[in-house]
């Protein structure tokens, strides 16, 4: 069984675009072609919808995300009964691929770890997505149980509350490792002016454009989202209602993007 552990947001870091983006995340998991998964939920959840059978909640909402990590890990632990074969980190704003769990159970071999070589990016303002190759497994990646709960590290704490950009691609180098094709990601991170990583760009809810454009190059070149995308809808809505004033960006900006793009990623056209 896969399982997700998802440390939610605490209440008073949330607003209505982080609670749009977790409907869109909640919507990726119930609609996996896998039955074969559960997912943890670790934060207040009391105002929520979450009559599902995938769904376990474990109310503690005022936690680091470190913490709540080690809060779902004990739970596993003292629930022996709860079958996890493997566990994946994974944040309440990003959106996972209805298919892949599914294409991960039809492979003949089993992995110590799947993970995406090539991170794929979305924007959720212009509606675009970006794709490149990093060398370090990103956060959401899938983990065999063993794994993950073992200590290890200068800190000596389980793989999966590490640093995900320090220390995974260290532990799994000798090790067994799966790495998605290149148009068949495992997640999509979601970009927005209000991410935690891009704190900086807003201030008091009220968004700083030419600090967001140059933190949003730093995961480019950017092409526009395909249609085909389940999720595509969602965020046009998304973007509609959260980001209406927005800068314009004239053709040629986007078109000398798109050239970047498909000289590399020609795959995601």
């Amino acid at each position: 069984m896969f399982v997700f552990i998802i440390p939610r947001v605490p209440i008073k870091m949330r607003n209505s675009l982080r609670d749009e983006l977790w409907e869109i995340s909640k919507k990726s998991l119930l609609n996996q072609t896998s039955k074969n998964w559960k997912a943890i939920i670790i934060g207040d959840t009391k105002q929520e919808n979450l009559n599902s059978e995938y769904f376990i909640t474990l109310d503690f909402d005022d936690y680091s995300k470190k913490d709540k990590i080690k809060l779902a890990l004990d739970f596993l632990k003292d629930n022996q009964s709860f079958q996890s074969e493997y566990l994946i980190r994974f944040d309440d704003d990003d959106i996972f691929s209805k298919k892949i769990l599914l294409d991960i159970e039809r492979l003949p071999n089993k992995y110590d770890c799947y993970y995406d070589e090539y991170h794929v990016y979305l924007d959720s303002v212009y509606l675009k997505l970006s794709h490149k190759k990093n060398s370090w497994i990103p956060n959401t990646a899938i983990h065999k149980y063993e794994h993950a709960i073992t200590p290890c590290g200068k800190d000596n704490i389980q793989l999966l509350m590490q640093s995900h950009n320090e220390y995974w691609h260290i532990y799994y180098q000798n090790k067994n490792v799966f790495k998605t094709q290149k148009d068949n990601p495992l997640y999509f991170r979601n970009l927005t002016p209000f991410s935690l990583t891009s704190y900086n760009s807003n201030l008091k809810g009220k968004i700083d454009w030419g600090t967001h454009l140059k933190y949003l190059k730093g995961y480019g070149p950017w092409i526009n989202l395909s249609k085909k995308y389940f999720f595509y809808y969602d965020l046009k809505k998304i973007s509609n209602q959260f980001f209406v004033t927005k800068p314009d960006l004239n053709q040629f900006y986007w078109f000398f993007n798109w050239l970047k793009f498909i000289k590399k990623n020609s795959f995601f056209i």
